[in-house]
């Protein structure tokens, strides 16, 4: 029996945008214009064109403006709001779904972050038709430069030579290694094909010392547990863009800014 198809999407835009102040006093980070649409409606734009149907913002009180701005735009999808009491990772944010998940496999895209691709087979189409075939979750991977790995949770294949290709089984997942003991170049990229099993395995997952519920932690747990987990990479022609902090943010708001004056 093939997998159930995935129409869900969960959406972590709680975070405060502390690397982006004075800006995000004014204006949350993921509502900061990338040139002729913000950043969470190209968000959504990427859920839809994924075939997604539903979607669930996990905000914060003092974010309401995302869904007041979600709900005056026309948008192919279903959306819901939770709120996040209080900061504690991406774990504890993504526990704030489980309702809405349904018992089923979810989408979850980082409300920070786009994916940038001109492929007709998009990163999250490839991701589900990973899943479609092997039944398994998907992480999306990107290639990092060494100085720059211990930034990132970091995929450990199952096999070293099966990193040549574009998607590999995975045996864990490392959070910011440093680079002489990274398992490999590639770090995680702000999208999770996650199983339904991922929601129990947060409830046991243990608070680490900085305050927060881990996914990595959970990830790991599920993997050590047998349950399969890949990496899927992201190609040459494709670029996560992080909207986390003002370099990146400048570089994509041009890019985005160029592309819209010309029509695209």
């Amino acid at each position: 029996m093939p997998p159930p198809r995935i129409t869900r999407a969960l959406v972590p835009a709680a975070g405060r945008g502390t690397r982006m102040r004075p800006l995000t006093y004014a204006c949350p980070k993921e509502l900061l214009p990338l040139g002729a649409k913000p950043v969470l409606h190209r968000l959504m734009d990427e859920l839809a064109d994924a075939g997604i149907e539903s979607v669930c913002v996990i905000t914060s009180r003092e974010k309401p403006t995302l869904a007041e701005y979600l709900r005056q735009v026309e948008l192919p999808m279903d959306l819901e709001f939770v709120i996040q009491e209080e900061q504690r990772g991406l774990g504890d944010a993504i526990l704030y779904g489980q309702e809405f998940a349904a018992g089923e496999p979810v989408l979850v895209a980082l409300g920070d972050s786009l994916i940038d691709s001109p492929e007709e087979a998009s990163p999250l189409r490839r991701m589900l038709s990973l899943y479609e075939t092997t039944g398994a979750g998907v992480i999306l991977g990107q290639p990092v430069p060494p100085e720059r790995i211990s930034r990132y949770g970091v995929m450990d294949p199952a096999r070293r030579e099966d990193l040549s290709g574009e998607s590999f089984a995975l045996r864990r997942v490392v959070e910011k290694p440093p680079a002489d003991k990274a398992p490999s170049h590639i770090a995680v990229s702000a999208r999770y094909l996650l199983p339904a099993e991922i929601f129990e395995a947060l409830e046991r997952t243990p608070v680490s010392p900085r305050g927060e519920v881990e996914l990595t932690d959970a990830l790991v747990r599920l993997m050590l547990e047998a349950t399969p987990m890949y990496g899927l990479k992201l190609r040459e022609t494709e670029r996560r863009w992080d909207i986390g902090g003002f370099n990146t943010y400048f570089e994509a708001f041009a890019a985005y800014a160029a592309r819209d004056s010309l029509g695209n």
